[in-house]
């Protein structure tokens, strides 16, 4: 625990200009706030900041130094890998196409009206499975423990 750099006084006075602002907007719904605060000070958190080479890329990653949780980091991502991901996204397109154009047939329809809405409907999943897989590290990021 240290004392920070910053003066309390100034802290309190720029949170109050908040507190005014969001007292000023919820009035407008006839919503009172109540705010109460005190200064403590800053806690430090210890975590450790990684990087690694692999392949000739550098990689990076940040490990909470306490319970060696895994705070981020990014990875390499394998050809294979990569090219089954492509895979399962052209799968993906075509089945939801298929599935459009059965559906259709089903429907009275014709075949490429339901083929067409099938490949609209899954464009979103397949471009974001295309750009994973042409990516050549992957991300993490950890969800906040409360």
């Amino acid at each position: 625990f240290h004392q920070p750099d910053l003066d309390p006084e100034s802290a309190f006075y720029t949170l109050g200009e908040v507190v005014e602002e969001a007292e000023a907007y919820a009035a407008v719904f006839k919503t009172k706030v109540t705010v109460s605060w005190r200064f403590e000070g800053i806690a430090y958190f210890p975590v450790w900041a990684l990087e690694y080479q692999y392949g000739g890329r550098r990689y990076a990653a940040a490990v909470d130094a306490t319970d060696g949780t895994v705070i981020q980091m990014e990875y390499p991502l394998s050809r294979r890998g990569r090219a089954q991901i492509a895979a399962f996204a052209a799968t993906a397109a075509l089945g939801s196409a298929a599935l459009g154009a059965l559906t259709a047939l089903w429907a009275g329809l014709r075949p490429e009206l339901g083929t067409l809405g099938g490949l609209i409907a899954s464009t979103g999943a397949a471009l974001r499975l295309a750009a994973f897989a042409a990516a050549r590290r992957g991300r993490y990021k950890a969800e906040a423990k409360l």
